[in-house]
């Protein structure tokens, strides 16, 4: 059915995202210090705990301080990177795909609905004997 291959469909990308997005990309980014870390990451559930921690961390830290923005421009780093970047860029993609072709599955039930109740007429006629 559409939402079992739907709910199929989500696990795999939260699979993928798992994978490819968080152990081999931010991972990576955050294991080899190229981006220091950040005292919030703009989540309205959870902005206060993160200000909270950075509060009781009193440590301070901004973006400046990447190393990544002071890699030479012939650094093996960047074909690390940009390889790291093309894969998390094809999972992206194929999500992005993934959810146009849902929202078109959708929208052919949304039709299929709406064209079937422009049929019918509501509510059911009272039949005469009840």
């Amino acid at each position: 059915t559409l939402y079992e291959q739907n709910e199929r469909a989500q696990l795999i990308r939260d699979r993928n995202n798992q994978e490819f997005v968080d152990r081999m990309y931010m991972t990576y980014f955050v294991d080899r210090g190229l981006v220091a870390p950040r005292p919030t990451r703009d989540l309205p559930g959870i902005a206060a705990s993160d200000q909270r921690f950075a509060d009781r961390a009193a440590v301070p830290i901004s973006p400046h301080d990447d190393r990544l923005w002071s890699l030479p421009p012939d650094d093996p780093e960047w074909d690390v990177l940009a390889g790291r970047v093309w894969y998390r860029g094809q999972v992206s993609q194929a999500a992005l795909e993934q959810s146009q072709r849902t929202v078109a599955e959708i929208d052919a039930v949304r039709r299929a609905v709406v064209d079937e109740l422009e049929v019918r007429r509501w509510p059911w006629p009272q039949r005469p004997d009840g």
